[in-house]
């Protein structure tokens, strides 16, 4: 089974509610992820850090980073579809 990086980051500490339907429906689904959210006017900063955070040893058990704004929803069938490419880098 494939453990996940969500990466969030938002201005103003703000998420919408497609987004938060998106991440409870990861359970019905049975897909392991954990959450980053980072909130700051600097969104590219904030996602450098993320990925900076998620190739350090404490994240090596975690198989994917899969970026996802605050402001979009995804369904867990879209994101099984993308591990499933087995691609190094999908954008």
């Amino acid at each position: 089974m494939h453990k996940i990086m969500i990466g969030t980051p938002s201005y103003g500490g703000v998420v919408t509610i497609e987004y938060l339907k998106s991440i409870l429906k990861l359970h019905e689904y049975n897909i392991q992820y954990t959450l980053a959210l980072e909130s700051s006017p600097l969104l590219m900063q904030v996602r450098n850090d993320m990925f900076t955070s998620f190739v350090s040893d404490e994240m090596n058990d975690y198989s994917h980073l899969f970026f996802l704004d605050s402001d979009n929803g995804i369904q867990p069938e879209d994101i099984l579809k993308l591990i499933e490419r087995d691609k190094p880098l999908i954008g």
